[in-house]
């Protein structure tokens, strides 16, 4: 059994681990955060899912914000034209 950083527990496979596979909910997780950011033209600055998640918006401003309060928060990013 292995645990990451977010404390996901998970089995994986001796060849999956070989190859820097690593925590699937997290993957999972990243690529949502980064569909969100896209949609609300911003950008997600993480290459990995961590406790707190990096965010550059459409001004260029980057701000951090919990995974939880991501995952909690209907909006945080704000079009600005």
């Amino acid at each position: 059994m292995f645990s990451c950083q977010i404390q996901h527990r998970f089995t994986m496979n001796l060849n999956d681990l070989q190859n820097g596979l690593w925590c699937k909910r997290c993957d999972v997780l990243l690529k949502e955060a980064q569909i969100y950011a896209r949609t609300h033209h911003g950008e997600l600055m993480n290459t990995h899912y961590e406790e707190f998640l990096s965010f550059l918006c459409v001004n260029q401003h980057i701000w951090k914000i919990h995974n939880k309060s991501y995952i909690i928060e209907s909006e945080i990013f704000i079009d600005v034209k």
